[in-house]
């Protein structure tokens, strides 16, 4: 199997061959956890059942182009508008991504 060819078969939402599971459980229990320490309050509102199944299909459909999983999400406030399983109140998702940007704005500022 090919590199590409893997990587979709970890995205993809289908039954898995036990040795392709193990990673694709991995990547998307990464990914959402990155979107939980990301978006703390939109977890609490929206609750854990939710955003879980929410972050996964965000995943799914936005894998991260980056190895660094604190840029992983910045899209996930304009994702939550448009899913269907219920209105999701974004505003508080785009808050606190641009808290983790002012805050981080500020950590490399005083190490400068």
């Amino acid at each position: 199997m090919l590199q590409g060819e893997f990587l979709e078969s970890l995205l993809r939402d289908d039954e898995a061959p036990p040795r392709v599971a193990i990673y694709r459980r991995n990547v998307l229990a990464a990914l959402s956890g990155a979107l939980e320490a990301a978006y703390p309050v939109t977890l609490r509102l929206v609750g854990a059942a939710f955003f879980l199944e929410a972050a996964r299909t965000f995943a799914r459909a936005t894998p991260s182009t980056s190895g660094d999983l604190h840029a992983y999400g910045g899209e996930f406030p304009e994702f939550l508008s448009g899913y269907s399983p219920a209105r999701v109140p974004r505003e508080f998702a785009r808050r606190r991504r641009w808290w983790i940007r002012f805050r981080g704005a500020g950590a490399r500022a005083a190490r400068a």
